[in-house]
């Protein structure tokens, strides 16, 4: 009986320790404004991105493109800094596929310094196909030797195979839009 009691006792001045306010809290909740989960955050593109130069988990800038607000209060400037990842890299290859390149808004700082995680849908170009071209070389000049009775030019056929398409690239001040993972007291 002796252990029930003593431990409910120590449940009860557990309890009151964990739920008692005291009046700092409640003027640190004041000076706080909650960014809600699901806020969405437009950013920017800082820089020129190929698929030529770039590798998957490159970290690229970010800037917040607008000011962002919560409860009135701007929470987000525009200019704050931001990042992205690349998770897709792929180089042009022969026939003229294209290469493609995309990336995905993971973080921004706030106003009181903090730095907030992000998710969203991934920013993503593919660079311009050669197919065309790469077809024609391949089948136009054996068939033009065929017909003019040289068939020398068959092994021209692998000429397709030298045509590559272009790269995936992204242009400076591209926007993205990204959104808030979970719900952030910042201060005002």
């Amino acid at each position: 009986m002796k252990a029930y009691i003593f431990s409910a006792a120590l449940f009860t001045l557990t309890a009151a320790t964990l739920f008692a306010t005291t009046p700092g809290d409640s003027a640190l909740l004041q000076e706080t404004v909650l960014l809600k989960r699901g806020t969405v955050i437009t950013l920017e593109l800082g820089e020129d991105l190929s698929s030529k130069d770039a590798e998957v988990g490159d970290l690229i800038s970010l800037s917040v493109y607008e000011n962002v607000t919560a409860q009135g209060a701007v929470v987000l400037h525009s200019g704050l800094f931001g990042q992205a990842r690349v998770t897709i890299v792929r180089k042009p290859g022969a026939f003229g596929r294209p290469g493609a390149l995309e990336i995905e808004a993971i973080n921004v700082e706030t106003t009181d310094g903090q730095r907030i995680l992000l998710s969203g849908i991934p920013l993503s170009a593919q660079g311009h196909s050669n197919k065309g071209a790469a077809l024609g070389a391949g089948l136009i000049i054996p068939a033009v030797g065929v017909a003019l009775g040289a068939p020398i030019l068959l092994p021209f056929a692998a000429v397709g195979l030298l045509v590559k398409g272009k790269d995936g690239a992204l242009v400076s001040h591209t926007h993205i839009n990204a959104y808030v993972t979970e719900d952030v007291r910042i201060r005002r």
